[in-house]
């Protein structure tokens, strides 16, 4: 899969200051005041179990890029999913009607041996935002043509019910972190499938989608035989679409 990130980067010290009661003797007075800094939380580096997101998964791959570095960012996505193999609709109608679910989805993890994350049969999303604005944030997907050689399934449709997500969340913000059930046209437009309203989606956050949520339709008729392949491009936006002012 192709994967994009836009992201906004804020570093700063949070300062809470509280001064204390004058006390008034005979003779004195004196003021105190204190004061507790807090630095921004350490930027996760390596994926984690999607079940239990406060565990490092070391191994890298799924996703992010070395370079794109920041507090707010990708810690992993799904490699590749695939549909399957079928014989192709001869009709307009019966290709319509046909719905084809996600089989197999590739979760290999680099150097990683751990089963938290390769032996997940889910499509994952994990999201790090360390920034200190909790401004929130949002997933969009869109997906590129499906192409086999010269020839494009015209006009298919790629849908995700984000609805039944899974969704473990370390500053445990879950009720501000929804799914949305997206219908993508290949090569057309793209939909917000993740949000995670302000004041949520803080620290560490992991999405496991399960592949009978992902399917494919509206292929043509009688296609070419072959496979078909495209990129999905995912890109992780530092503030919720609901929370822009048009």
């Amino acid at each position: 899969m192709k994967k994009s990130i836009s992201s906004i980067l804020l570093a700063s010290a949070l300062l809470l200051g509280t001064i204390a009661p004058v006390v008034a003797n005979a003779d004195t007075t004196g003021d105190t005041s204190d004061g507790i800094t807090f630095n921004l939380p350490k930027e996760p580096v390596n994926p984690v179990d999607p079940t239990d997101p406060g565990t490092d998964v070391p191994g890298g791959g799924g996703g992010t890029d070395p370079s794109k570095v920041g507090n707010l960012k990708f810690l992993f996505l799904s490699n590749s999913m695939d549909f399957g193999k079928y014989d192709a609709e001869v009709t307009a109608d019966a290709a319509k009607a046909k719905t084809y679910t996600v089989q197999t989805i590739d979760n290999s993890n680099g150097n990683s041996t751990t089963d938290a994350i390769n032996g997940s049969k889910n499509l994952i999303t994990e999201v790090s935002d360390t920034r200190e604005s909790n401004a929130g944030w949002d997933v969009t997907v869109t997906s590129g043509s499906l192409k086999n050689g010269d020839n494009t399934l015209d006009g298919a449709e790629i849908n995700f019910d984000g609805t039944g997500v899974t969704t473990k969340s370390t500053s445990n913000t879950e009720s501000g972190i929804s799914g949305n059930a997206i219908k993508l046209q290949t090569d057309a437009g793209s939909d917000v499938l993740y949000t995670a309203q302000k004041g949520s989606g803080m620290l560490t956050t992991a999405f496991q989608l399960n592949p009978d949520a992902i399917t494919l339709t509206s292929v043509p008729a009688n296609v070419a035989s072959g496979t078909y392949t495209g990129n999905i491009n995912w890109t992780l936006n530092s503030t919720p679409k609901s929370s822009v002012t048009e």
